[in-house]
């Protein structure tokens, strides 16, 4: 732990950022630690997931849908220490007879987005993996939908978080 402390504090000297060592305790040791970060993103505040199952039906009376089973994780506060993201991790798949689409929506700077990340033909599943390119600004109002244009263009209900 001491030489730690001393490599951050020769960092510091040297102008390089330096970061408070925070010891491990059985809380934030391990991988449990591991798993309240998102895929692929570091972020030094507390990171978010939440299992997200938006429905879509198919329009045709018989009960099919369309939809995504997975996760949503956002977190960050758009900075260099702790970018903002959002990932979208799962499958979507469609049972109807149009094709599926995937579409998540949120709010960064005052702006709406609302891309369609992916999509499936009809009796098909697809893996998604998705995530946000701009990093520099927290992201809220976060939503993900399903649509279909099997028997005309519909959409469920979204699944917020």
């Amino acid at each position: 732990m001491r030489k730690a402390r001393r490599l951050i504090a020769t960092a510091a000297m040297g102008g390089l950022l330096a970061l408070p060592l925070v010891p491990a305790t059985p809380a934030t040791a391990g991988p449990a630690s591991a798993s309240r970060l998102s895929s692929g993103h570091a972020a030094a505040v507390a990171a978010h997931k939440a299992t997200v199952h938006p429905r879509v039906s198919c329009g045709d009376g018989t009960g099919r849908t369309a939809g995504f089973e997975g996760e949503l994780g956002w977190g960050g506060v758009g900075s260099d220490v702790s970018p903002a993201y959002i990932d979208v991790d799962g499958r979507l798949w469609s049972s109807c007879t149009g094709t599926a689409y995937l579409y998540v929506s949120y709010h960064d700077l005052g702006n709406s987005h609302n891309p369609m990340i992916a999509s499936v033909g009809a009796g098909k599943n697809v893996g998604v993996h998705w995530s946000t390119e701009g990093h520099w600004a927290p992201y809220s109002n976060i939503a993900i939908d399903v649509c279909t244009r099997s028997n005309g263009w519909r959409c469920g209900a979204p699944v917020h978080v």
